[in-house]
């Protein structure tokens, strides 16, 4: 990879994951977790659903959107599904956001650093009782999607032990709808993995031993419909994929 791609995707990551904090009213369980080969830590929270007649048989993963951080009002929302559906929540900031956003000097994401905290999460959630024996169920929405596609084939040889994928608002690429005449200029000149930090449409041609399910409205003006049936054409070679376009 030449110096000039490894700056772009550099800078097509930073903007993507552009950052925010967790508002004036950040949500007051957030947890922190140092991180393994890294400097510094990331934040999360973990809604635990204690149901006193069914147990909680399902966790989800959930991997936000693009300006989403931990606030009350956002993972409230969160702690409503986690009762009405009797599953267990586990969010996450990515680098750059929360804590990071109002650090001195301000922490940016990176590739390298949002991938490992998606996977170090998963190994600090292992060791909770509450986690031991549920189905994990990663679902990513908008830019999300680009990270838990990434997870979802990472899963199988990286034993990550993820049995379903849900993805809401998928995107081809972070480049085609932030800046799409120039991303199009750039893949004239370099290969798409260069210059992207999730190729998600190679990503969901290489998910055939994973459920997904593929939700996106059919009125959706900030990552267009066309991205949704362009990721459902890539995941065409895995049979256990489920679709659901609303319109809206």
């Amino acid at each position: 990879m030449s110096a000039f791609a490894a700056f772009t995707k550099r800078t097509i990551t930073a903007l993507g994951f552009t950052g925010t904090s967790n508002s004036s009213k950040p949500y007051d369980k957030i947890l922190t977790h140092q991180r393994v080969t890294r400097p510094g830590s990331f934040e999360y929270v973990t809604i635990v659903n204690h149901n006193p007649t069914t147990p909680t048989k399902h966790t989800i993963y959930a991997l936000q959107g693009r300006e989403r951080g931990l606030d009350a009002r956002g993972v409230g929302q969160w702690e409503e599904l986690a009762v009405k559906y009797n599953v267990h929540v586990v969010l996450h900031n990515y680098p750059g956001y929360g804590g990071d956003y109002v650090a001195k000097p301000r922490v940016k994401c990176d590739e390298v650093t949002l991938k490992e905290d998606c996977v170090e999460l998963l190994e600090v959630l292992k060791a909770e009782p509450w986690f031991k024996g549920t189905e994990v169920i990663v679902l990513g929405n908008s830019i999300g999607t680009g990270p838990a596609m990434w997870m979802a084939s990472e899963n199988s040889h990286s034993n990550l032990g993820i049995s379903k994928l849900v993805l809401i608002s998928a995107y081809t690429n972070l480049g085609d709808f932030l800046f799409r005449p120039i991303a199009l200029l750039l893949r004239r000149f370099f290969p798409i993995a260069d210059i992207e930090p999730f190729p998600t449409l190679h990503l969901a041609s290489q998910l055939r031993d994973i459920h997904v399910l593929t939700v996106h409205g059919d009125q959706d003006t900030t990552i267009p419909f066309s991205h949704f049936e362009a990721i459902n054409n890539a995941l065409e070679a895995n049979t256990n994929i489920s679709v659901y376009a609303p319109d809206c």
